[in-house]
């Protein structure tokens, strides 16, 4: 599979100029390790690649070439940077040049995202074929295209957006630039020109896609105008998938791997921060280790300033990891976000049958209707002590139960093939939909 252009599910030669074009446009890479579009799409492309191909129309993934991974060293200060609030904001906003210079460049981009546009490649690949669909998965993505076809005057081409982030675009994004360091004034200016990218993108987008109703919530709660931009527009849901996770390890060998002896093992894979829920998984998790000597919490992620871990022998910080060797040595993985919307790790621990105590939050309460496997609470820590106390104390052939079912539930409804299945069936639907003055494909049978 090259990384670059186009993945496609093609027809044959014969066939293809009959079908309607259907594109999904990323401009960036793909990486199956990662959240947010990268992972989302590295797992759709892992799973259109096993799947048939469609009867009735062509799809095909964009992205841009892979990016070389930075070999360069990280600096002495940067370092220090990583783990001294004080010194971070010093270097961010006056010490570092490199600092300084991305946020001019970044900021300058977001400004100015009005006059920015697709590929050249891309726009001659629209028109050529004479795509009507066209498939974003990042807000400045979808801004690229709505203005690309305003500007060819490409009327009748419909632009579809699913949104990633856990909360509002312009949140997270004040979120890294402040975890970056940058001053209140600097990241302010970058929220606002983020306020203006999803004010556009959301309302200007002819499709919204999202994963399932639930998942939405973040954005109701985070923007105050998303019930007014979503008046009237076609909003459509498909599942997201994700391939399996598979290690070699044995359950001793893993917990050997990472020193664990103790009983029970809890695990937490993701950021440390608040709207993650790391802060209050520290809280339950204390309480936890303060109640009883049999567990310890194996964690993985990256390490922010906003919550520190905490300093106990039984709470044990792994970094960056395999996520299939810390759910191999696992008993329980905690899933703490306090705004959820439909996390590729929750299908990923499944996928390795480790039973999950979850927020009952956006996504997660939908896979909790779809499977009936997860145990949710309702976000306070006290509720979280009590679900992880009472996982802990079910026997273990109630255990088993769970790991079965678990497994069970991401083999029949979040696999990579289930995943392309409904993707393509998503897309079959939308271009039936908005068929008028298209191919009639009332008459595909004939084909």
């Amino acid at each position: 599979m090259p990384d670059t252009d186009f993945c496609r599910k093609t027809p044959k030669r014969n066939e293809s100029r009959m079908k309607e074009k259907f594109l999904i446009y990323y401009d960036w890479h793909l990486d199956i390790r990662a959240g947010g579009p990268p992972g989302y799409l590295a797992n759709l492309r892992y799973g259109l690649d096993r799947a048939d191909n469609p009867k009735d129309f062509e799809l095909e993934l964009w992205t841009a070439k892979k990016q070389s991974k930075n070999t360069k060293k990280e600096s002495f200060y940067a370092k220090i940077a990583q783990n001294n609030s004080w010194f971070r904001y010093l270097r961010a906003n006056y010490f570092s040049k490199s600092a300084k210079k991305y946020y001019k460049e970044y900021l300058h981009h977001v400004e100015n995202v009005d006059n920015i546009f697709i590929q050249n490649e891309v726009l001659k690949k629209i028109k050529n074929e004479n795509i009507k669909f066209i498939h974003t998965h990042y807000v400045i993505d979808a801004l690229k295209v709505i203005n690309t076809l305003k500007k060819e005057r490409l009327d009748d081409v419909k632009v579809l957006l699913t949104s990633h982030m856990p909360e509002a675009p312009h949140l997270e994004n004040y979120n890294l630039m402040a975890e970056a360091g940058y001053s209140a004034k600097k990241c302010r200016r970058f929220e606002k020109a983020w306020e203006h990218i999803e004010k556009r993108a959301f309302n200007e987008s002819d499709i919204l896609i999202f994963p399932s109703r639930e998942a939405m919530e973040p954005y109701f709660d985070t923007l105050p105008e998303f019930k007014q931009w979503i008046t009237n527009k076609d909003i459509r849901f498909v599942p997201t998938g994700a391939k399996q996770l598979e290690t070699e390890l044995t359950k001793e060998q893993a917990r050997e791997k990472f020193g664990v002896k103790e009983k029970f093992v809890i695990s937490y894979l993701g950021r440390h921060i608040k709207v993650k829920g790391y802060d209050v998984l520290k809280e339950a998790g204390l309480e936890i280790l303060k109640q009883r000597g049999d567990a310890v919490f194996l964690i993985g992620g990256h390490e922010s300033s906003e919550v520190k871990a905490p300093a106990h022998s039984r709470w044990k910080e792994s970094g960056w990891v395999n996520p299939a060797e810390v759910l191999k040595a696992s008993d329980v993985f905690i899933l703490p976000n306090k705004r959820t919307y439909f996390d590729l790790i929750l299908l990923e621990v499944l996928s390795t049958g480790t039973p999950v105590i979850a927020s009952n939050t956006g996504g997660n309460k939908s896979v909790r209707e779809q499977t009936g496997v997860l145990s949710l609470y309702d976000t306070t820590k006290e509720d979280l002590v009590q679900k992880i106390n009472e996982f802990l104390d079910l026997p273990q052939a109630e255990k088993g139960v769970l790991e079965r079912k678990s497994l069970k539930a991401y083999e029949e409804f979040y696999n990579p093939q289930a995943f392309a299945k409904n993707y393509l069936s998503l897309a079959g639907q939308i271009i039936k939909d908005y068929k008028g003055g298209f191919y009639d494909f009332n008459n595909t049978a004939d084909l």
